[in-house]
């Protein structure tokens, strides 16, 4: 799941997908795009919110 970093969090459109989709049984492999922070707990803010799935660590892609 790819998501931009906005004010060091994921932005909030990424929030009502995690929220409005089911996770059950699945991998989620997360990257997120910024020119400089990084992905911070943004990753486990997610998967916190849903609590279902098998969330890997993320990745920051830069410039």
């Amino acid at each position: 799941m790819g998501y931009p970093i906005w004010w060091g969090g994921a932005a909030w459109p990424a929030n009502h997908f995690v929220t409005d989709h089911d996770f059950i049984g699945k991998k989620v492999i997360l990257f997120a795009a910024s020119s400089s922070l990084p992905l911070g707990s943004s990753g486990n803010d997610l998967a916190t919110m849903i609590g279902t799935g098998d969330w890997q660590e993320g990745q920051r892609l830069g410039r």
